[in-house]
């Protein structure tokens, strides 16, 4: 069988991605080479990504996860800005924001899989929606005096009440993603 690219999600509500959308309109118009931008689609935080899973090994996932039980909350996006900060050394932009019930959704997710499902990525959570990653070949052509700087302030709200498991699939046109299974939280 198979493997499958896994990573648990939090879809944004359809205002939050027109919100953002306007947000990466206005960079695109003093960046437009460099960067790729994230479809409107494709727009969502990571909670944790798995890696390769076998297929056969999908339901079991799915059995452990139904376990959690986490309220439903709102986040708050608050700055778009590059990541890491200094825009010479940057590999996206990304709208952040501070939620501790996502930073305990990721956790209670991570306690329900272990040890069976251990993550690829194991640093610190970092509630993030990427907007567009850069692109190093091409962004280090830019004369730096012409990459304009990104730290805006923003106020970005929406409501959370399911989380997602997602299939990611690599093609030369970015990443496409297909929904496995929504999590209603309670």
């Amino acid at each position: 069988m198979a493997n499958k690219r896994l990573f648990f999600s939090i879809n944004l509500s359809d205002q939050a991605k027109e919100e953002i959308c306007f947000w990466q309109k206005e960079f695109q118009k003093s960046l437009d080479r460099g960067v790729r931008w994230t479809q409107k689609e494709n727009l969502h935080i990571t909670l944790l990504f798995l890696g390769l899973i076998k297929e056969e090994k999908v339901d079991s996932l799915i059995k452990k996860v139904e376990s959690v039980r986490i309220k439903p909350f709102t986040i708050n996006l608050n700055r778009i800005s590059y990541f890491p900060e200094k825009k010479i050394e940057a590999k996206m932009i990304c709208a952040e924001g501070v939620s501790p019930e996502a930073v305990e959704l990721q956790k209670t997710i991570k306690e329900a899989i272990s040890p069976d499902f251990p993550a690829v990525d194991d640093r610190n959570f970092y509630l993030h929606i990427t907007l567009g990653r850069i692109r190093k070949w091409s962004f280090r052509k830019i004369p730096i005096i012409e990459i304009p700087e990104i730290n805006e302030s923003v106020d970005i709200g929406f409501n959370v009440d399911a989380f997602d498991l997602q299939e990611s699939r690599l093609t030369n046109k970015g990443a496409v993603y297909t929904k496995i299974k929504s999590f209603k939280l309670c």
